[in-house]
Formats: C-alpha cells, sequence, structure tokens
C-alpha cells in the first residue's frame, strides 16, 4: 500500500489505499479469512500527512487482521530521491508493537548494517526491509560472521557468474549491470556514501559495448573454463519481447549528472523506456 507510481494510485491500488482505509482494511479481511491461521497477513505502507493520521490507519489494519506491519519512511508525494524521514518512524512503530504480536519492520535508506541496526534502535523496530539498497550491493545480506558485505567488483562478477549459469539474455544482464552502476534512485544527501570504484575501470559505456554474455564475462574477468566457454558460445540468441532497452536508454545513466540540478529533469527522461516498433528499430538496437 505504498507504491506511488501513477500505474498503481490510478487504479486505486498502492498508495491511493491510504486515502481508502475501508478498502485497505477489507482487502487485509479477506486475505485474512481466506488463509490459514498459522500464514501470516503482512501490510507495507508509507506515512501518512502527519503522524496520528499514520497510527489511526495502522490501528485499522491491525484490527482488519494484520500480523505484520512495515512503515516506508516517506509521505506519497515524496520521491525515492528524497531523504527517507527515518525521525517519524518510532511513534508509527510504537503504536503497532502495542498491539501483542504484531510484527513492526522498517525501511528506507538503509544501505548497510550499522545503518539497519542505528535505525531500528531509533525507532524501536523488530526488523527492517531493504529495496534500493539491495539492487546497489546485494552482499547487504551477508553477516560480518559471513565476512561482511562484498566489493561492488565482486558482487557485479557473481551476477554475471548467474548469468552465464542461467543463459540469461545479455540485454536484460546489461541492464540489471547498468542499475547496479548508477546512484540515480539513490538521496542526494547519500551520493557520496555510495561509490562506484571499479579495479578494472569498468563504466557503463564498456557494458553497453558488451553484445553477448561471453563480452561481459570478458569485461569483468569471470574466468571459465574451455568447456563452459564453448557452451556459453554455443548458445542460440534468445528470443525477446518487445520491451528492450537500446543503449541510448543506460548510456544516460552514465551522462547525465543525477547529484546536479539537472536531476529531476534526467529522470523525467530515464522514466520514457524506449520500446522496439519494428524490425529496422531492432537492428539500429543491436
Amino acid at each position: 500500500m505504498g507504491c506511488p507510481k501513477k500505474f498503481s494510485t490510478a487504479g486505486g491500488m498502492g498508495a491511493a489505499l491510504l486515502d481508502d482505509p475501508q478498502r485497505a482494511a477489507d482487502i487485509v479481511r479477506s486475505i485474512r479469512s481466506a488463509l490459514p491461521s498459522h500464514i501470516s497477513v503482512s501490510a507495507k505502507i508509507r506515512l501518512l500527512k502527519d503522524t496520528p493520521s499514520t497510527i489511526d490507519f495502522v490501528r485499522t489494519l491491525v484490527s482488519a487482521g494484520a500480523s505484520s506491519i512495515t512503515v516506508h519512511a516517506r509521505t506519497v508525494g515524496m520521491k525515492e530521491q528524497d531523504e527517507a524521514l527515518l525521525e517519524r518512524l518510532r511513534p508509527v512503530i510504537d503504536s503497532v508493537k502495542q498491539y501483542g504480536g504484531v510484527e513492526a519492520v522498517v525501511n528506507g535508506d538503509l544501505y548497510n548494517r550499522e545503518d539497519m541496526a542505528r535505525v531500528v534502535e531509533m525507532s524501536g523496530a523488530d526488523s527492517v526491509m531493504v529495496a534500493r539498497p539491495a539492487l546497489y550491493n546485494t552482499s547487504i545480506f551477508r553477516c560480518k560472521e559471513d565476512g561482511g558485505m562484498l566489493s561492488k567488483q565482486e558482487v557485479i562478477k557473481e551476477y554475471v557468474e548467474e548469468c552465464v549459469r542461467w543463459q540469461a539474455h545479455h540485454k536484460n544482464a546489461k541492464y540489471v549491470i547498468a542499475e547496479m552502476m548508477t546512484n540515480r534512485r539513490a538521496p542526494k544527501s547519500l551520493l557520496r556514501s555510495l561509490p562506484h570504484n571499479y579495479p578494472g575501470n569498468q563504466t557503463i559505456s564498456k557494458v553497453c559495448a558488451c553484445h553477448s554474455i561471453s563480452d561481459l564475462c570478458k569485461l569483468w574477468n569471470v574466468q571459465m573454463s574451455m568447456e563452459r566457454w564453448t557452451k556459453l558460445l554455443d548458445i542460440k540468441p534468445q528470443t525477446t519481447t518487445e520491451h528492450k532497452y537500446e543503449d541510448a536508454y543506460l548510456l544516460r545513466l552514465e551522462k547525465n549528472d543525477f547529484g546536479s540540478s539537472n536531476r529531476i529533469q534526467a529522470e523525467a527522461i530515464l522514466s520514457k523506456r524506449p520500446r522496439i516498433k519494428d524490425k529496422e528499430d531492432e537492428q539500429k538496437c543491436k
């Protein structure tokens, strides 16, 4: 119940439900009644305009049968580049925890385990949820006992290895890697603490210059046996749907300065994902 995107809110879904507590409660109640009692029902919301309104909404969801509430520390009007309002979490989480057995989860700008521990202590939450930080560095889930977070280089290299393993289409792989190599979805205040340093001098431009998984393996120095290389090179190109990304879309991630005043304009451009309409356009994309 927190997605602010137009494709959700236009249909009365996502964040639109924050303005329709009765419907939100009906959804939770219907799910609760349809599931066995040992299966929990969770709900994720955003902060409402003020703390009392948020607490009232939480009460409505819990009364309807929600057994876990996740609070995203942003209001509906805030964008992902706006800094999370972590200081508003405590009273809301306290309101969740007053209902015995209901889990309280927090979400918003938790890019490392130190941030997680700090916000859990600050808010009193039981646990945290991460989304964009996991795209920045998926090793965020590694415990200290496992060696802690890996470097960006190691994470992307492991991702390429998985692409080989599952025979991913190279264009899908390029898109994911390009997203890993940009901070366009991170708050401006955190950009300095989210560096992109690659020992092999890899750039989004170099990723876009790759036209196969083999090329990506060479760029990221993924070593494989000759047998595995042969199998990889023998894989026939996979068919794709009409939803494809031109390299120009990915290159904008590198060319635009997302820390500048042009960031909002750049984001508007990036939101318009190109769609291949005919074979001629498809050839241009190759």
